[in-house]
Protein backbone atom coordinates (compact mmCIF):
# COMPACT_ATOMS: atom_id res chain seq x y z
CA UNK A 1 0.00 0.00 0.00
CA UNK A 2 1.21 3.88 -0.60
CA UNK A 3 0.10 6.63 1.03
CA UNK A 4 -0.03 8.32 -2.58
CA UNK A 5 1.98 11.49 -1.38
CA UNK A 6 4.96 10.50 -2.36
CA UNK A 7 4.78 6.54 -2.91
CA UNK A 8 6.73 5.56 0.28
CA UNK A 9 5.33 1.34 1.06
CA UNK A 10 3.13 1.90 4.24
CA UNK A 11 2.86 -1.67 6.14
CA UNK A 12 0.28 -3.58 5.27
CA UNK A 13 -0.79 -4.02 8.53
CA UNK A 14 -1.16 0.00 9.91
CA UNK A 15 -2.88 0.22 6.49
CA UNK A 16 -5.74 -2.03 7.22
CA UNK A 17 -5.88 -1.44 10.94
CA UNK A 18 -6.29 2.40 10.20
CA UNK A 19 -8.95 1.60 7.44
CA UNK A 20 -10.93 -0.54 8.96
CA UNK A 21 -11.24 1.60 12.34
CA UNK A 22 -11.86 4.76 10.57
CA UNK A 23 -14.38 2.90 8.63
CA UNK A 24 -16.41 1.43 11.59
CA UNK A 25 -16.31 4.60 13.90
CA UNK A 26 -16.98 8.08 13.61
CA UNK A 27 -15.67 10.73 15.16
CA UNK A 28 -17.57 11.94 18.15
CA UNK A 29 -15.47 14.97 20.62
CA UNK A 30 -18.53 14.52 22.87
CA UNK A 31 -17.45 10.61 23.19
CA UNK A 32 -16.21 9.86 26.76
CA UNK A 33 -12.62 9.91 26.85
CA UNK A 34 -10.59 6.61 28.39
CA UNK A 35 -14.07 4.58 28.69
CA UNK A 36 -13.84 2.37 26.09
CA UNK A 37 -11.48 -0.80 26.69
CA UNK A 38 -11.00 -2.41 23.65
CA UNK A 39 -9.82 -5.14 25.29
CA UNK A 40 -13.12 -6.23 26.82
CA UNK A 41 -14.83 -5.92 23.13
CA UNK A 42 -14.59 -7.02 19.84
CA UNK A 43 -12.78 -4.04 17.33
CA UNK A 44 -15.50 -4.58 14.89
CA UNK A 45 -18.95 -5.45 16.80
CA UNK A 46 -21.22 -2.71 17.60
CA UNK A 47 -19.83 -1.21 20.90
CA UNK A 48 -17.65 1.05 18.65
CA UNK A 49 -19.60 3.49 16.27
CA UNK A 50 -18.90 6.49 17.47
CA UNK A 51 -15.38 7.98 20.07
CA UNK A 52 -13.06 10.47 20.77
CA UNK A 53 -9.38 10.42 19.02
CA UNK A 54 -8.86 8.59 22.38
CA UNK A 55 -10.92 6.20 21.57
CA UNK A 56 -9.63 5.66 17.96
CA UNK A 57 -5.79 5.55 19.43
CA UNK A 58 -6.81 2.63 21.56
CA UNK A 59 -8.14 0.73 18.59
CA UNK A 60 -5.58 1.21 16.62
CA UNK A 61 -3.25 0.03 19.12
CA UNK A 62 -5.67 -2.75 20.40
CA UNK A 63 -5.46 -3.84 16.82
CA UNK A 64 -1.58 -4.06 15.73
CA UNK A 65 -1.09 -5.79 19.14
CA UNK A 66 -3.30 -8.48 17.96
CA UNK A 67 -1.54 -8.56 14.88
CA UNK A 68 1.99 -9.07 16.64
CA UNK A 69 3.31 -5.27 16.80
CA UNK A 70 5.24 -4.88 19.61
CA UNK A 71 3.07 -2.47 22.36
CA UNK A 72 6.71 -0.57 23.19
CA UNK A 73 6.45 0.26 19.68
CA UNK A 74 3.18 1.75 19.77
CA UNK A 75 3.33 5.04 21.62
CA UNK A 76 0.31 7.19 22.55
CA UNK A 77 1.00 10.52 20.99
CA UNK A 78 -0.71 14.35 21.28
CA UNK A 79 -0.40 17.31 19.00
CA UNK A 80 -2.44 20.60 19.60
CA UNK A 81 -4.67 21.55 16.66
CA UNK A 82 -7.22 24.34 16.40
CA UNK A 83 -10.52 23.57 15.57
CA UNK A 84 -12.47 25.12 12.93
CA UNK A 85 -14.01 27.59 15.69
CA UNK A 86 -10.52 28.77 16.66
CA UNK A 87 -10.72 26.26 20.28
CA UNK A 88 -7.53 25.03 20.32
CA UNK A 89 -7.15 21.46 21.55
CA UNK A 90 -5.11 18.47 22.53
CA UNK A 91 -5.71 15.68 19.82
CA UNK A 92 -4.61 12.06 19.92
CA UNK A 93 -2.98 10.07 17.46
CA UNK A 94 -0.85 6.58 17.39
CA UNK A 95 3.11 6.87 16.54
CA UNK A 96 3.93 3.42 15.30
CA UNK A 97 7.82 2.74 15.36
CA UNK A 98 8.57 0.77 12.13
CA UNK A 99 10.98 -1.43 11.01
CA UNK A 100 11.60 1.40 7.54
CA UNK A 101 10.43 4.29 9.80
CA UNK A 102 8.09 6.09 12.20
CA UNK A 103 4.24 6.03 11.43
CA UNK A 104 1.36 8.54 12.61
CA UNK A 105 -2.46 7.09 12.49
CA UNK A 106 -4.56 9.61 13.06
CA UNK A 107 -8.23 9.94 12.80
CA UNK A 108 -7.78 13.39 11.33
CA UNK A 109 -6.13 12.29 8.19
CA UNK A 110 -7.17 10.03 5.26
CA UNK A 111 -3.90 8.02 5.24
CA UNK A 112 -1.66 6.79 7.65
CA UNK A 113 1.03 9.20 7.48
CA UNK A 114 5.14 8.49 7.29
CA UNK A 115 7.20 10.79 9.57
CA UNK A 116 9.44 12.14 6.72
CA UNK A 117 5.90 13.63 5.10
CA UNK A 118 5.02 15.51 7.77
CA UNK A 119 6.50 16.23 11.01
CA UNK A 120 4.66 15.43 14.18
CA UNK A 121 5.84 17.12 17.50
CA UNK A 122 4.91 14.58 20.14
CA UNK A 123 4.21 16.31 23.52
CA UNK A 124 3.57 13.67 26.12
CA UNK A 125 3.10 9.62 25.82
Amino acid sequence: MSTGLIGDAIPYDLTYVFVSVNKIMLPDTNAPRNVINPIEHDVFGVAFRRGSCTNYTALYRHELIKRGWNPEDLINSYRWIMQPWGEKVNHAYLTVLGDDGVYHLDNLNRVVIKQDILSYLTISK
